[in-house]
């Protein structure tokens, strides 16, 4: 296999772009490529050897009602059964 150079083009994930595309090579350490430019955007950046990076999963944020909300619900006493509820009287309408 033939070592890679300066300009020469592989895929890898552009951060920017954020899509596997062609680069050209930037900086070479020991016949490794260290950094590539993104041909499409042209933005410079660490090889990433083409893997995708690792998303990170989202913190729940609680925000401050949520907090006071729970806090009410908490408090609040248990709701009554459904079947020992008195039915509302039916109104009466004035002729």
């Amino acid at each position: 296999m033939s070592s890679l150079r300066l300009g020469d083009t592989l895929e890898d994930y552009c951060l920017n772009c954020r899509r596997l595309l062609d680069h050209a090579v930037a900086a070479l350490v020991n016949d490794q490529p260290v950094k590539v430019v993104c041909r499409t955007c042209g933005r410079e950046h660490d090889f990433k050897h083409g893997q995708l990076p690792v998303r990170k999963q989202k913190l729940a944020k609680v925000s401050a009602f949520d907090q006071v909300l729970a806090g009410i619900l908490a408090t609040q006493p248990a709701a009554p059964e459904t079947g020992s509820e008195p039915k509302p009287k039916p109104r009466k309408r004035k002729p």
